[in-house]
């Protein structure tokens, strides 16, 4: 029974870093130091405790992929880690992204408070994603339309287009919907969403991401 849970936990792991890495290529970060591991690889890493990834985005951000599956996630764990990646080994900066793996979903409904807390005053946006949800790519789903970030050329384009003046006659998405996890929309930045109408044309709409 012991072998057979841990080789469910490794298929998981195996699972989740599959889709994270397939979203955040499509992102613009570079994966291939961790791309194409075997499952044996993977299981081999799992028991080094070596699950972590740090990538680097084409525009120089970075992002750090924790691996927290050992218990429940507490804010003091937060606080430790971010006090690692941003302060002693100064890994990450404000620029950058740490990501959360976490064993279960309670996890991170609990500490929702927490991540806006952090990106309100210290402008640090953390993500919290429990395994399961990574256990399928989001993207791929058939019932969920096409979500694109907005470049900073294509919101002034965009603005410019339909005469917004003020971001609050944008409507709004939260940090915290699926979909703008899976393509890393922070607070203030705006993305398009491509929905089929009826006569198989798509439809852009557009969203500002909120912090909440």
């Amino acid at each position: 029974m012991a072998n057979y849970q841990q080789s469910n936990d490794v298929l998981r792991i195996y699972n989740a870093r599959t889709n994270i890495l397939k979203q955040l290529e499509i992102q613009g970060y570079n994966i291939e130091t961790y791309n194409e591991f075997s499952i044996n690889e993977v299981h081999i890493m799992n028991n080094n405790k070596q699950n972590d990834m740090l990538l680097t985005h084409s525009n120089g951000e970075k992002i750090y992929v924790k691996f927290y599956l050992s218990k429940s996630l507490r804010p003091q764990n937060i606080h430790d880690m971010i006090e690692d990646l941003f302060n002693l080994e100064q890994i990450l900066t404000e620029k950058d992204t740490l990501m959360i793996i976490t064993r279960d979903r309670s996890s991170r409904d609990t500490l929702v408070s927490e991540m806006k807390q952090l990106y309100a005053e210290n402008n640090i946006y953390l993500s919290i994603i429990d395994i399961a949800a990574l256990q399928f790519n989001i993207i791929d789903h058939k019932m969920v339309p096409r979500h694109i970030k907005l470049t900073p050329e294509q919101v002034a384009e965009f603005k410019k287009q339909y005469n917004i003046i003020d971001d609050s006659y944008i409507p709004e998405i939260s940090r915290f919907d699926p979909a703008a996890v899976a393509i890393g929309l922070k607070p203030g930045e705006i993305c398009k969403i491509l929905r089929t109408s009826k006569t198989a044309i798509y439809s852009p709409y557009y969203r500002i991401c909120i912090n909440n």
